[in-house]
């Protein structure tokens, strides 16, 4: 099922970036691509930075290169949890989850983690409402 969900975020990455890019969708069609290099976990987050795809679980981190249809296995995430969401902003990977945002790097290959910048983006959130 994680398999059929990453196929599911490069096949519309690749349709969004083809639309964006001018290339016609007339005649495009679904195909295999490679297979992600490690065990997926059960929840996984994607965001594309750079036109590479950059995939996130449970020990796991993994990019996606499409005109190369390459994985390379990255850093994970130190901490990961089933509600973890992804964000990318400004060449970075936001990933939210209950009690930390941790930020990756795709130039540097680094993480960070930063529970006041997700505690303060809370807090904006509760005033929007």
């Amino acid at each position: 099922v994680a398999v059929m969900v990453v196929l599911l975020f490069l096949s519309v990455a690749i349709l969004i970036d083809r639309q964006v890019s001018g290339e016609a969708a007339a005649g495009d069609s679904w195909s295999q691509v490679a297979s992600l290099p490690v065990k997926p976990s059960s929840v996984l987050v994607a965001s594309v930075v750079g036109g590479k795809i950059y995939v996130f679980g449970s020990n796991l981190g993994a990019c996606y290169d499409p005109p190369t249809d390459n994985w390379t296995v990255i850093a994970a995430p130190p901490n990961f949890d089933a509600y973890t969401s992804s964000v990318e902003y400004q060449n970075r990977v936001y990933l939210m989850g209950r009690t930390t945002m941790q930020v990756y790097d795709p130039s540097t290959g680094n993480w960070t983690t930063s529970p006041l910048l997700r505690n303060h983006l809370l807090n904006h959130l509760k005033q929007i409402r």
